[in-house]
């Protein structure tokens, strides 16, 4: 009875964590593709690989935490010429589905034309300011100590910053929606987008960047949603960080983000509003991308 009960309270405290991670997002949408959604057999995580995956997802969610630099996360966790990869996948993906547009962040929708339009650089420079514009949001709410529960999502951004993207006919609808979401259609939209959410990260890192611990603070919230006197015990918070940085792996029956077919891809959330895909390259794992965690 004592183990079941355990384990009851860590599989409540996860899903209080994912749903605290999910309203916290300004859209709770998991998108991660599918390792073209069967694999090759179902196989299982080495110790070792195990390992790798949670350090790496912790270490990911502490860098997150010590500034919001996303741009410096990615030249130091992730695969060499990792937006190169995303774009062929996407380029792949779209010759086969033929979608009209292209979902690079919560809220962030593109005209699929662009993946040939626009440079690996502007790619790059507005998935790292949306990644960082949400997480940032994320850290003022956290901050705030808002009742996520309750929670809106002008409450993750400041009055100035609000104004600021309400003027922009292209983000009018990131934080609140108010009209139909567009998309954009352009290098020239991509730019301007990209501008904006550069400047309200600047305004959000004045007078200094924000220093938090993302996995406590988010545990710390995740706790404040349980009944008053619900008993916690510090064995069950280990517990239900472990379930929550579970890794899984999955074999690809094609090539898949420029790894060959046979790659063992690995998944593993993070406390950071994040799902991570994981490859080893020279023998050691790094991240492929980095997606958005939702519910």
């Amino acid at each position: 009875m004592r183990i079941q009960r355990q384990k009851a309270n860590v599989r409540v405290f996860v899903r209080a964590i994912v749903l605290t991670l999910a309203v916290l997002s300004l859209i709770a949408c998991k998108f991660i593709p599918s390792l073209e959604a069967q694999t090759l057999h179902d196989p299982d995580l080495t110790e070792q690989e195990k390992r790798e995956a949670q350090e790496l997802s912790s270490t990911f969610t502490k860098r997150l935490g010590d500034g919001a630099d996303f741009g410096a996360i990615m030249n130091e966790l992730f695969v060499p010429n990792a937006v190169e990869r995303y774009l062929d996948d996407q380029k792949r993906d779209a010759a086969g589905a033929k979608p009209a547009e292209i979902t690079l962040h919560s809220g962030i929708f593109l005209d699929v034309n662009l993946l040939d339009r626009a440079s690996p650089e502007d790619w790059r420079r507005l998935y790292v300011a949306a990644n960082n514009f949400i997480t940032l949001g994320f850290i003022h709410a956290l901050n705030r100590n808002i009742d996520f529960e309750n929670l809106k999502p002008s409450d993750m951004y400041p009055p100035a910053v609000i104004r600021l993207l309400d003027r922009d006919p292209l983000l009018r609808n990131l934080i609140e929606k108010k009209t139909n979401m567009g998309r954009l259609e352009s290098v020239a939209d991509m730019r301007s987008a990209t501008t904006t959410l550069e400047q309200a990260i600047a305004m959000m890192r004045t007078p200094a960047p924000p220093r938090i611990d993302l996995e406590r603070a988010t545990i710390q919230m995740a706790v404040r949603t349980f009944p008053k006197g619900s008993v916690i015990k510090q064995d069950d918070l280990e517990r239900a960080r472990a379930e929550m940085m579970k890794p899984s792996v999955e074999i690809p029956k094609s090539d898949y983000f420029g790894f060959p077919k046979g790659t063992r891809m690995i998944s593993v959330s993070t406390f950071s509003l994040h799902q991570l895909l994981l490859a080893k390259v020279d023998g050691k794992l790094r991240i492929v991308w980095a997606f958005p965690l939702g519910d």
